[in-house]
């Protein structure tokens, strides 16, 4: 029917308007870290910056940001065909540069065995991009998420990124930077983002 159409239009239109929102966000958040200063002061010969969370989205699009600045990119992920994929793309596109993978499980383990494999690396950039936003691809109320589900958001969002930052702050050089990617819900987030807004301000504290 006629209302059928509108419905679904306005559903569309909602949808699109979405999509354009979380593309201006991305695109001004990665303004925002390359933006940090001057990147060629954290950047001596061979140096590398480590993204988190970098199989798709903002890290995905940050491997190839840094990458297209001269930095040799270390590419994480806990999935190692997507982690293969990026890796993939990124040799066919900055054939110069120097791509190592860190598959690790943001969830669990020992974070500083898992740093000890990489630390060797002349690392000056740690971008702490990693974190989980929804339960299972949904806004969920507390109530209604899986206690494994919430386990997996705060280990991923705090745990992890909290870990990571403690173990590189002694390794890393003078001229070093660390980001934490953070987001606006930590300071006003609704019913079915309070979890991943706590996440966050505690990231921004």
């Amino acid at each position: 029917s006629g209302h059928t159409i509108y419905d679904m239009g306005f559903v569309e239109t909602c949808g699109l308007l979405a999509i354009a929102y979380v593309l201006i966000r991305v695109g001004l958040l990665i303004k925002d870290i390359l933006g940090t200063g001057n990147l060629s002061r954290y950047q001596t010969k061979g140096s590398y910056a480590l993204v988190t969370g970098s199989t798709d989205g903002i890290g995905k699009a940050l491997v190839f940001e840094f990458a297209q600045r001269g930095f040799n990119v270390i590419i994480h992920g806990r999935n190692p065909d997507k982690v293969q994929d990026v890796l993939s793309e990124a040799r066919k596109r900055y054939p110069a540069i120097k791509f190592e993978t860190w598959i690790v499980n943001a969830t669990e383990g020992d974070v500083e065995k898992y740093v000890a494999k990489i630390k060797h690396l002349p690392i000056s950039v740690v971008i702490n991009n990693v974190g989980v936003g929804v339960f299972g691809g949904k806004w969920l109320h507390m109530e209604d998420a899986t206690q494994e589900q919430v386990n997996t958001m705060i280990c991923t969002n705090v745990r992890f990124t909290t870990l990571v930052t403690r173990a590189f702050l002694p390794v890393l050089p003078r001229s070093s930077l660390i980001v934490i990617v953070g987001s606006h819900v930590s300071q006003f987030a609704p019913a079915t983002l309070i979890i991943y807004g706590s996440t966050k301000s505690y990231l921004a504290a």
